[in-house]
Protein backbone atom coordinates (compact mmCIF):
# COMPACT_ATOMS: atom_id res chain seq x y z
CA UNK A 1 0.00 0.00 0.00
CA UNK A 2 3.00 2.12 1.26
CA UNK A 3 4.36 1.45 -2.58
CA UNK A 4 1.48 2.38 -4.49
CA UNK A 5 0.63 5.84 -2.82
CA UNK A 6 4.23 6.67 -3.36
CA UNK A 7 4.35 5.95 -6.27
CA UNK A 8 0.47 7.85 -6.87
CA UNK A 9 2.29 11.06 -5.44
CA UNK A 10 5.08 10.71 -7.74
CA UNK A 11 2.75 10.54 -10.80
CA UNK A 12 1.07 13.76 -9.67
CA UNK A 13 4.22 15.74 -9.62
CA UNK A 14 5.00 14.49 -12.74
CA UNK A 15 1.85 15.82 -14.29
CA UNK A 16 2.61 19.50 -12.78
CA UNK A 17 5.67 19.83 -13.19
CA UNK A 18 6.13 18.53 -17.09
CA UNK A 19 25.82 17.56 -7.90
CA UNK A 20 28.78 18.87 -8.44
CA UNK A 21 30.10 17.64 -11.83
CA UNK A 22 32.55 20.18 -13.55
CA UNK A 23 34.46 18.81 -16.37
CA UNK A 24 38.34 19.25 -14.92
CA UNK A 25 39.57 20.46 -18.63
CA UNK A 26 37.78 23.50 -17.63
CA UNK A 27 40.12 27.02 -16.98
CA UNK A 28 40.68 26.76 -13.36
CA UNK A 29 40.31 30.80 -13.18
CA UNK A 30 37.16 32.13 -11.51
CA UNK A 31 34.55 35.02 -12.33
CA UNK A 32 32.94 36.64 -9.98
CA UNK A 33 28.82 37.23 -10.97
CA UNK A 34 25.68 38.54 -9.88
CA UNK A 35 25.24 37.16 -6.18
CA UNK A 36 28.72 37.25 -5.81
CA UNK A 37 28.81 33.44 -6.66
CA UNK A 38 32.16 32.47 -7.37
CA UNK A 39 32.35 30.49 -10.67
CA UNK A 40 34.77 28.65 -13.05
CA UNK A 41 34.81 30.73 -16.35
CA UNK A 42 32.23 28.83 -19.43
CA UNK A 43 33.63 26.94 -22.57
CA UNK A 44 33.29 29.54 -25.17
CA UNK A 45 29.84 30.46 -26.68
CA UNK A 46 28.27 29.21 -22.98
CA UNK A 47 27.19 31.20 -20.14
CA UNK A 48 25.91 30.30 -16.64
CA UNK A 49 22.18 30.10 -15.72
CA UNK A 50 21.95 30.79 -11.97
CA UNK A 51 18.58 29.63 -10.22
CA UNK A 52 19.31 31.00 -6.63
CA UNK A 53 15.55 30.01 -5.55
CA UNK A 54 17.23 26.53 -5.85
CA UNK A 55 20.71 27.60 -5.45
CA UNK A 56 21.44 25.70 -8.36
CA UNK A 57 23.75 26.56 -11.69
CA UNK A 58 24.27 25.39 -15.21
CA UNK A 59 25.59 26.30 -18.53
CA UNK A 60 23.53 27.41 -21.23
CA UNK A 61 24.25 28.44 -24.90
CA UNK A 62 25.08 32.36 -24.91
CA UNK A 63 22.16 32.68 -27.63
CA UNK A 64 19.40 30.16 -25.48
CA UNK A 65 16.76 31.49 -23.24
CA UNK A 66 16.61 31.36 -19.56
CA UNK A 67 13.40 31.29 -17.39
CA UNK A 68 12.32 30.48 -13.62
CA UNK A 69 9.38 28.82 -12.59
CA UNK A 70 8.11 28.58 -9.11
CA UNK A 71 5.61 26.43 -8.12
CA UNK A 72 3.51 25.10 -5.05
CA UNK A 73 6.07 23.63 -3.56
CA UNK A 74 8.84 23.46 -6.16
CA UNK A 75 11.13 24.80 -8.73
CA UNK A 76 11.83 24.63 -12.05
CA UNK A 77 14.46 26.20 -13.85
CA UNK A 78 15.29 25.93 -17.96
CA UNK A 79 17.89 27.15 -20.74
CA UNK A 80 16.45 26.50 -23.91
CA UNK A 81 16.73 26.67 -27.56
CA UNK A 82 13.17 28.01 -27.61
CA UNK A 83 11.87 31.39 -25.86
CA UNK A 84 9.44 29.71 -23.22
CA UNK A 85 7.88 33.11 -22.36
CA UNK A 86 6.91 33.47 -25.81
CA UNK A 87 5.96 30.00 -26.89
CA UNK A 88 4.95 28.47 -23.60
CA UNK A 89 7.16 25.67 -23.72
CA UNK A 90 10.68 24.06 -25.73
CA UNK A 91 11.44 21.75 -27.97
CA UNK A 92 15.28 21.65 -27.16
CA UNK A 93 16.70 22.78 -23.98
CA UNK A 94 17.27 21.49 -20.45
CA UNK A 95 15.69 21.88 -16.93
CA UNK A 96 16.24 21.41 -13.39
CA UNK A 97 13.64 20.99 -10.50
CA UNK A 98 13.70 20.91 -6.97
CA UNK A 99 10.83 18.97 -4.72
CA UNK A 100 11.21 19.99 -1.10
CA UNK A 101 9.62 18.71 1.93
CA UNK A 102 9.46 15.33 0.71
CA UNK A 103 9.36 13.22 4.32
CA UNK A 104 6.07 15.77 4.87
CA UNK A 105 4.71 15.24 1.29
CA UNK A 106 5.36 11.73 0.41
CA UNK A 107 6.31 10.14 4.43
CA UNK A 108 9.09 8.72 2.25
CA UNK A 109 12.68 9.65 2.36
CA UNK A 110 14.10 11.43 -0.63
CA UNK A 111 16.17 8.39 -1.88
CA UNK A 112 12.64 6.19 -1.86
CA UNK A 113 10.64 9.15 -3.59
CA UNK A 114 13.42 9.56 -6.33
CA UNK A 115 13.63 6.31 -7.31
CA UNK A 116 9.77 5.79 -7.03
CA UNK A 117 9.39 8.72 -9.30
CA UNK A 118 12.66 7.31 -11.86
CA UNK A 119 10.62 3.85 -12.20
CA UNK A 120 6.86 5.36 -12.33
CA UNK A 121 8.34 7.56 -15.19
CA UNK A 122 10.02 4.07 -17.05
CA UNK A 123 7.09 2.18 -16.25
CA UNK A 124 4.58 4.67 -18.21
CA UNK A 125 2.75 3.48 -21.52
CA UNK A 126 4.57 3.95 -24.37
CA UNK A 127 7.91 4.64 -22.87
CA UNK A 128 10.75 2.87 -24.12
CA UNK A 129 13.72 2.73 -21.92
CA UNK A 130 17.38 3.50 -23.26
CA UNK A 131 19.62 3.59 -20.67
CA UNK A 132 19.86 3.29 -17.11
CA UNK A 133 22.49 3.55 -15.05
CA UNK A 134 23.32 1.97 -11.15
CA UNK A 135 22.59 4.32 -8.35
CA UNK A 136 25.60 6.09 -7.39
CA UNK A 137 25.96 7.20 -3.39
CA UNK A 138 28.26 10.15 -3.06
CA UNK A 139 28.38 10.71 0.94
CA UNK A 140 26.05 13.67 0.84
CA UNK A 141 23.52 12.45 -1.85
CA UNK A 142 22.62 9.51 -3.87
CA UNK A 143 22.20 10.27 -8.08
CA UNK A 144 20.10 7.87 -10.56
CA UNK A 145 20.45 8.75 -14.19
CA UNK A 146 18.16 7.29 -17.11
CA UNK A 147 17.80 8.02 -20.73
CA UNK A 148 13.86 7.17 -22.21
CA UNK A 149 12.21 7.70 -25.53
CA UNK A 150 8.37 8.51 -26.05
CA UNK A 151 6.47 10.15 -28.95
CA UNK A 152 5.14 13.85 -27.26
CA UNK A 153 2.03 15.23 -27.91
CA UNK A 154 2.79 16.77 -31.15
CA UNK A 155 3.53 13.53 -32.83
CA UNK A 156 7.20 13.06 -33.09
CA UNK A 157 9.55 10.94 -30.85
CA UNK A 158 11.33 12.47 -27.68
CA UNK A 159 14.76 11.69 -26.16
CA UNK A 160 15.02 12.43 -22.62
CA UNK A 161 18.75 12.24 -21.24
CA UNK A 162 17.54 12.93 -16.90
CA UNK A 163 19.55 13.39 -13.32
CA UNK A 164 18.02 12.36 -10.72
CA UNK A 165 19.56 13.54 -7.29
CA UNK A 166 18.54 12.76 -3.78
CA UNK A 167 19.54 14.82 -0.71
CA UNK A 168 18.26 12.64 2.69
CA UNK A 169 19.58 15.37 5.41
CA UNK A 170 18.36 18.16 3.26
CA UNK A 171 14.87 16.33 2.59
CA UNK A 172 14.98 17.44 -1.20
CA UNK A 173 14.83 15.90 -4.76
CA UNK A 174 16.65 17.26 -7.75
CA UNK A 175 15.82 16.32 -11.15
CA UNK A 176 17.81 17.57 -14.20
CA UNK A 177 17.17 16.62 -17.65
CA UNK A 178 17.62 17.57 -21.09
CA UNK A 179 15.28 17.05 -24.02
CA UNK A 180 14.93 17.34 -27.52
CA UNK A 181 13.47 15.49 -30.79
CA UNK A 182 14.87 11.83 -31.42
CA UNK A 183 16.04 13.10 -34.81
CA UNK A 184 17.94 15.77 -33.46
CA UNK A 185 19.70 14.18 -30.65
CA UNK A 186 22.98 13.62 -32.32
CA UNK A 187 22.98 17.59 -33.68
CA UNK A 188 22.76 18.59 -30.08
CA UNK A 189 25.15 16.16 -28.33
CA UNK A 190 28.13 18.71 -28.01
CA UNK A 191 25.53 21.02 -25.93
CA UNK A 192 24.02 18.44 -23.71
CA UNK A 193 27.42 17.41 -22.91
CA UNK A 194 28.40 20.49 -22.01
CA UNK A 195 25.43 21.37 -20.04
CA UNK A 196 25.95 18.00 -18.19
CA UNK A 197 29.65 18.65 -17.74
CA UNK A 198 28.52 21.74 -15.65
CA UNK A 199 25.95 21.44 -13.32
CA UNK A 200 25.81 21.73 -9.77
CA UNK A 201 24.17 22.83 -6.16
CA UNK A 202 25.84 25.41 -4.37
CA UNK A 203 25.72 26.03 -0.78
CA UNK A 204 23.06 24.42 1.44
Amino acid sequence: MQRVLLLFLCLIFLGSITACNFSSSNSPKKIYTDGGLDLPIPPEGYRWAIFPKIKYAMLRPVEWHETHSPANGSFTGSVSKEDVRKEGKFRTGASVTLIDNIRKRSGATPTEFMLAWARAEREKEGVEVIRVDPVMDFGSFKKEIHRVKFTGSEGYPILVHKVFQSFDELDQVYIVYFECPAKEWDRNEKIWRTIFNGFFKYGK
